[in-house]
């Protein structure tokens, strides 16, 4: 695999791995293992998926760039940069409470109404609202992933699609993805050319600025564009299927690099 052929396999990983404690979950289809929802409970959505946490569990970063440099920075400023701020804010900084508040909220630990309630009454600057803004959405993404079958997936793709076309999407570039990606997929299934369109350039940018010209993303690009073609030609509900897929196949778009 990409990691554990590449930065799992380092002397520096092995020289890093001893200022944390390495936790590895294979997720599988093996009906009533344990822990098997373990990936979507902290957030995962696909693989490889690595986050560093507390000791209760608690995820306090999400790692992006797949190497040992990567993850000595995340711990170095992400992962410190929380533990700095719970500690302010156990010993009564507001600001530092707003901060934590908001930082627990996009890594998932709370909810997002929890956040609205924590934050009540608060005073935030631009860029804090900004942030509730990108953890509401992120909160929009989580609540997906909880779906258990397609009738409780289908309203929350609407609602991402809803807001998508309203204007919105996250500023973290994993998260932007993942919200393109849903509403691509929810687009194709509602047979809507211009969502389709309005979804389809901004995510075929990012996976061309990912991995360039690849034959992936251009087959997949084709799909897509034919199936705009199709649906352009009023052949809704003629029972075709150009085998559109919300990413552009396996491993394509993954590696968005750090948030």
């Amino acid at each position: 695999m990409q990691v554990e052929g590449g930065a799992f396999s380092t002397p520096e990983f092995k020289e890093f791995s001893t200022k944390v404690v390495p936790f590895m979950h294979v997720t599988t289809r093996i009906e009533g293992r344990k822990d098997e929802g373990l990936l979507a409970e902290k957030g995962g959505r696909g693989f490889p998926y690595i986050v560093f946490m507390d000791e209760e569990g608690g995820v306090l970063a999400v790692q992006g760039e797949r190497t040992v440099a990567g993850f000595q920075k995340t711990l170095a400023d992400k992962v410190q940069r929380f533990l700095d701020l719970r500690a302010k804010a156990k010993a009564g900084d507001p600001a530092a409470q707003i901060e934590l508040t908001l930082l627990e909220g996009d890594l998932g630990r709370i909810s997002f109404e929890e956040v609205q309630t924590r934050l009540k009454g608060k005073k935030l600057t631009d860029e804090q609202q900004a942030m509730l803004g990108d953890v509401e959405l992120g909160a929009m993404i989580s609540e997906l992933q909880k779906s258990e079958d397609e009738a409780a997936a289908k309203p929350r793709m609407k609602r991402i699609a809803d807001t998508f076309a309203s204007g919105r999407l996250p500023r973290d570039a994993e998260k932007k993805q993942m919200f393109l990606q849903i509403t691509l997929s929810y687009a194709v299934s509602e047979e809507d050319p211009d969502l389709v369109e309005k979804a389809f350039g901004p995510l075929k940018a990012i996976y061309e600025q990912q991995l360039g010209n690849d034959p992936r993303v251009q087959e997949w690009a084709r799909k897509i564009e034919d199936k705009i073609a199709e649906m352009r030609d009023a052949q809704k509900g003629s029972g075709s299927d150009s085998g559109i897929e919300e990413g552009c196949g396996e491993g394509c778009g993954e590696g968005s690099g750090d948030k």
